[in-house]
């Protein structure tokens, strides 16, 4: 991940570090999809993404992250939702 967009997102690059030796680079870049895709939800937004990013290693280590869980949710939402209503202006 290159860290012009870590920075833009508000994730350090050490949390990042840390999602990738905890759960390999796939699986950190998909939390990063999730984040960023969440950050404009209108209901739940993401205000701190690198906590979130963080949140997500911790519960990686524990085994309670649900990322395909959010990929499905993200996926569901997508198909109801205008395309564009989650892009920044």
């Amino acid at each position: 991940m290159c860290r012009p967009t870590l920075a833009l997102l508000g994730i350090r690059r050490s949390a990042y570090d840390d999602a990738v030796a905890e759960m390999g680079g796939a699986k950190a870049a998909l939390c990063i999809l999730v984040i960023n895709r969440n950050r404009f939800y209108p209901e739940t937004p993401i205000r701190s993404p690198g906590g979130v990013l963080v949140e997500m290693t911790r519960r990686h280590a524990i085994h309670t992250l649900r990322l395909n869980a959010s990929l499905i949710a993200l996926r569901v939402r997508t198909s109801r939702e205008p395309e564009d209503r989650y892009r920044e202006q």
